[in-house]
């Protein structure tokens, strides 16, 4: 076998291992949603002092399993796909690599993610305010509704700061490079630690030219 073929051989395996990944990928996520599935019927036994809000959630986490379901058989179908194109285009010496479609790919599971985090965070914040949800530690316990309300808000800041990555990602990919950052936050009690510790900026010059001669001589 020639060289051309060695290299061929070698491309279809990488491509063999990365169709294994994803049936590896979408057989966890059939799984998790089974296993949702069972756990909505530990939420119904859960939620049965409140019969208005178990319904509620036990039809949300009954749909969340089902779609987990039908995407790990999309992805399935989607991955074996992939395979046999990528495989023609292997033998066919035209093989690009697809940076739009993995970058879609990306930022949509990313999205997905981030949105299911707020809805279901909102689902617990809004049943623990509901039923005015306190901690049981001692007789007049905390309340916890405030802290469940955290979740929601801070999947809305990491889906803002994902959105703003994917806008970074699809410049980069326009201009052929990555768009300058703003420069870093420095410290604002700096200053105060220097009188702190009476270090001056001479000083950390010195250090800096002595550790320098070091490495030097080293």
């Amino acid at each position: 076998m020639d060289a051309s073929g060695n290299r061929h051989v070698l491309d279809h395996l990488s491509n063999e291992r990365t169709l294994l990944a994803w049936i590896r990928t979408s057989i966890a996520v059939i799984a998790l949603g089974i296993a949702i599935n069972r756990v909505s019927l530990f939420l119904m036994e859960i939620h049965q002092l409140v019969p208005e809000l178990r319904a509620v959630a036990n039809s949300h986490i009954k749909g969340l399993g089902v779609g987990l379901i039908a995407l790990g058989i999309v992805v399935l179908a989607a991955a074996f796909w992939h395979y046999v194109r990528v495989g023609r285009a292997i033998d066919s010496e035209t093989y690009r690599p697809s940076t739009v479609a993995m970058g879609v790919t990306s930022a949509a599971i990313m999205v997905t993610g981030v949105i299911a985090l707020v809805w279901a965070g909102y689902q617990y914040a809004a049943e623990s305010w509901a039923i005015d949800e306190h901690s049981n530690i001692t007789s007049e316990g905390p309340p916890v509704y405030p802290f469940k309300t955290v979740i929601p808000v801070a999947g809305a800041l990491v889906l803002m700061q994902g959105i703003v990555e994917i806008i970074r990602c699809v410049i980069c990919i326009k201009r052929g490079k990555w768009p300058s950052r703003e420069e870093d936050v420095q410290e604002v009690d700096v200053d105060k630690l220097k009188e702190m510790v009476h270090v001056k900026d001479e000083d950390i010059q010195k250090l800096d030219a002595l550790v320098a001669r070091q490495e030097a001589r080293n």
